[in-house]
């Protein structure tokens, strides 16, 4: 008995021996993997990137803390409704090409909240399947930065420019102008006399836009002055219905009767209004109505000026384009503004035209 106990005791012990190894090695791997998948776990959510992962039928199946928190998304409603319309057509024009590989980097902007983007695009692997990644970054800091920089460069070209051209131009039509009315002054025939009138006058025009071009060349130092916006509109009017004419769009004017004073550089603002409206026309189809309307607001006590489209021209062709924001002469109208301590609101409504608003402060602010 004894010998049969000696024989199979250590036996046991052994496979009770192994057995806790074999669990504690269990757990050990078990804690391990636990471990490793806290800290994925800890890097996805505390990454400083949005990080979004979706399959191919547009189904977000992931989405960290930072992007849920940008996009103000609880992680139990993780819908591609919701996110911002470019990250939508990024996500619509990926799923749409999924034959191909995906491998994409992108700078995307969106409008109702005035934000810029980095989106990376790759496809990761499940197993058998494929599911896209999208990491994304905000970069409006950055971006507007930049902007600024290169619009002040391009206006210090364009003051330059415009000052060097003032200069050319009005050194000869001194000349022109003091020997037109030396002409004027001398002339004995009736048939001269209304024609060097008349050409005086239009020098006195040329000199009058020269002074205006000098001026810009000083935005950052506006001429303020108390100014009444019914008599800027008066005389910007006929330059307005100028440039609409050729490309028949008409044009509603809706300015109230009793506005209040603004402070502003009449030169520049009119300068602004006159480019705005100019570019409104140039981005919208022929035969398309342009509403120019003028009110107070007296909730923000601010005067809003506003240039709306009906985004339908004579041949039907819809347009959501009121405004070309690439050009030169919006970057330098949005620092106009900007200067008098107002700012320009852009609207679209897809299929009902599009709309942008000047506000600025009156001059009792």
């Amino acid at each position: 008995m004894d010998y049969l106990w000696n024989v199979f005791t250590p036996t046991v012990l052994n496979k009770t021996k192994i057995k806790t190894y074999k669990k504690s090695i269990l757990t050990q791997k078990i804690n391990a993997v636990r471990e490793a998948a806290n800290f994925e776990y800890n890097i996805f959510n505390n990454l400083p990137d949005g990080i979004i992962i979706l399959n191919k039928h547009k189904q977000i199946l992931a989405m960290n803390e930072y992007a849920c928190r940008y996009f103000n998304l609880s992680k139990n409603d993780l819908n591609i409704e919701l996110l911002p319309s470019p990250f939508k057509k990024l996500i619509n024009s990926i799923t749409e090409n999924s034959n191909s590989k995906i491998e994409a980097y992108n700078e995307l902007y969106d409008d109702k909240s005035d934000r810029y983007f980095n989106v990376r695009a790759s496809e990761i692997k499940s197993g058998d399947k494929k599911n896209i990644l999208l990491i994304f970054s905000d970069i409006t800091l950055q971006t507007k930065l930049y902007r600024k920089k290169l619009i002040n460069e391009k206006l210090n070209t364009l003051s330059r420019l415009a000052a060097n051209l003032a200069h050319e131009i009005r050194n000869p039509l001194t000349a022109i102008y003091g020997l037109l009315q030396l002409m004027h002054l001398k002339s004995n025939s009736k048939n001269i006399k209304p024609y060097t009138e008349w050409i005086l006058e239009e020098v006195e025009q040329i000199n009058i836009v020269i002074s205006e071009l000098l001026t810009l060349t000083k935005l950052n130092s506006p001429y303020i002055v108390l100014s009444d916006l019914k008599d800027m509109f008066s005389e910007i009017k006929p330059y307005i219905l100028k440039y609409s004419k050729p490309a028949q769009v008409k044009i509603i004017w809706d300015i109230a009767e009793k506005l209040p004073l603004i402070k502003v550089d009449t030169v520049q603002m009119k300068f602004a209004f006159l480019n705005l409206v100019k570019n409104a026309i140039e981005a919208m189809p022929n035969g398309s109505t342009l509403f120019i309307k003028a009110y107070y607001n007296d909730i923000v006590n601010k005067v809003v000026i506003s240039f709306m489209n009906n985004g339908i021209g004579t041949t039907g062709e819809i347009s959501n384009n009121i405004i070309n924001k690439n050009r030169p002469e919006f970057e330098i109208c949005k620092v106009i503004v900007e200067n008098h301590g107002g700012e320009i609101k852009i609207k679209t409504k897809q299929q009902e035209g599009s709309s942008f608003s000047i506000i600025l402060p009156t001059a009792g602010e």
